[in-house]
């Protein structure tokens, strides 16, 4: 939507007072003549010291007119390419903190805001999710990989977990970076606790059908035979003789499928469950 106002325009502010001259770009609607405004009435949408600095030495700062437009959209547009040109929220050079798009701000990279929206987040704890809100991204997060071949599996992680980002997390829990680094016996958060049967039954479920698999490192995973990850380099899954189970609905006996004992038809490929399982 169009802001009403008269006149939108883009503007640059330039102390000149400074060794190296610090600039400031933006944007500004308003009913006034630009002439008439910036540098008399406003002096930019930044921090307040920058504002109060020009209240009380006005000497030290020019102020440009960049370009002036029906719509603030158009002076918006100017202002982010400005901004992207010059790189405004990490260069030294401007009072800038952030550059300008087309969706809001972005200041990826300028470290002193980083730190500073780090501070005041810090404490600071998530409200309580809905059931309802926790079984949609749950359910969101299913439907898009189950989805999936395997080929579209294996493109989608090597673009958003590329081995540069996966060493770099890995290298941040590490060792006594690990929030759990040490922490042992008495000080481990699960001594002394007993897990319910439910809870035991449910971690299996979880890792119903995972094998093991080392590959030529020494590296080893536990995963199903789709995971991507088996399409990167050369592994082969542990604990595997040539040997299967079987049952005759009353034991279970680890044999391979030649021996003399399966003769009998009352043996089936497979473990017989226990009870309760």
């Amino acid at each position: 939507m169009s802001n009403p106002k008269k006149n939108h325009y883009t503007y640059l502010i330039v102390n000149i007072y400074s060794y190296f001259p610090r600039k400031y770009i933006g944007t500004r609607s308003t009913d006034l003549e630009p002439l008439e405004d910036l540098g008399v009435i406003y002096f930019s949408s930044t921090k307040q010291p920058f504002i109060q600095e020009q209240k009380d030495y006005p000497e030290r700062f020019e102020y440009y007119i960049l370009g002036v437009f029906d719509t603030r959209e158009e002076a918006m547009q100017l202002e982010i390419k400005l901004h992207a040109l010059y790189n405004v929220k990490v260069n030294p050079d401007y009072y800038n903190k952030c550059n300008a798009t087309s969706t809001g701000f972005d200041i990826t990279g300028n470290k002193e805001i980083g730190a500073k929206i780090g501070q005041i987040q810090k404490g600071v704890k998530r409200g309580p999710r809905s059931k309802e809100w926790c079984e949609n991204i749950s359910k969101g997060k299913k439907l898009s990989h189950s989805s999936m071949t395997v080929e579209e599996h294996k493109k989608w992680v090597d673009k958003n977990w590329p081995k540069e980002r996966c060493d770099a997390i890995s290298k941040g829990v590490t060792g006594e970076k690990n929030g759990m680094y040490n922490r042992t016996g008495k000080d481990h958060p699960n001594f002394g606790k007993k897990r319910s049967p439910e809870s035991i039954l449910k971690q299996r479920k979880t890792i119903k059908g995972r094998k093991v698999y080392k590959n030529e490192n020494g590296e080893t995973i536990r995963c199903l035979k789709e995971d991507s990850r088996l399409l990167k380099g050369i592994w082969t899954q542990q604990g595997v003789t040539g040997k299967q189970w079987y049952n005759n609905s009353k034991i279970n006996i680890l044999c391979f499928k030649n021996d003399i004992r399966l003769l009998n038809n009352e043996w089936k490929n497979g473990m017989l469950k226990q009870k309760g399982l």
